[in-house]
């Protein structure tokens, strides 16, 4: 199934091919590049003061740490792949702890410290753009397939979990 197209060096790629493919803290490090380059553009009218936007960043950078950090705990309890490149590996479906309040805490934290970033730097366009780049790339090149391959291997116990939690917050 042929899901999208991109040009890349002059070649034609399907989108598919990208599922699971690069590495979710490196989409993180370039949407926060992202959001600073946008923050160079001085396009916030109204841009967080110094001191605001470094205790702003600061606290969701801890929360985002803290959210992530409870989803790789609760994986290794499971005893499971915290591996986001070996999901086939997945040897149970973790829906205890964060779990209970989101799918992909790990993603999630990830998520704030993206926009962290960027309130610390004052931008507050910059930490929009950010998050939108952040979460419709995670969510189409690495959640969706993740769904896919977890709802292969546990079935209805997934797609029961899917039903009650949240796939973001």
């Amino acid at each position: 199934m042929l899901v999208g197209v991109a040009v890349v060096a002059g070649q034609t790629l399907s989108m598919h091919r990208l599922e699971t493919k690069i590495p979710p803290v490196v989409v993180g490090a370039l949407a926060g590049l992202l959001g600073w380059g946008v923050g160079r553009l001085d396009l916030d009218d109204a841009p967080l003061d110094n001191t605001v936007g470094l205790v702003i960043g600061v606290v969701l950078g801890l929360v985002g740490a803290a959210i992530g950090a409870a989803g790789v705990v609760q994986f290794q309890r499971a005893a499971t792949t915290v591996n986001p490149h070996s999901i086939h590996q997945a040897s149970n479906v973790v829906y205890s702890g964060i779990y209970r309040f989101t799918r992909n805490p790990m993603y999630a934290g990830m998520l704030l410290i993206v926009v962290a970033w960027c309130a610390a730097l004052g931008t507050i366009v910059g930490a929009v753009v950010a998050a939108v780049v952040f979460v419709a790339s995670i969510t189409r090149f690495q959640i969706i397939p993740e769904e896919r391959m977890l709802t292969d291997k546990f079935g209805a116990v997934y797609s029961h979990y899917c039903g009650r939690v949240r796939r973001w917050f």
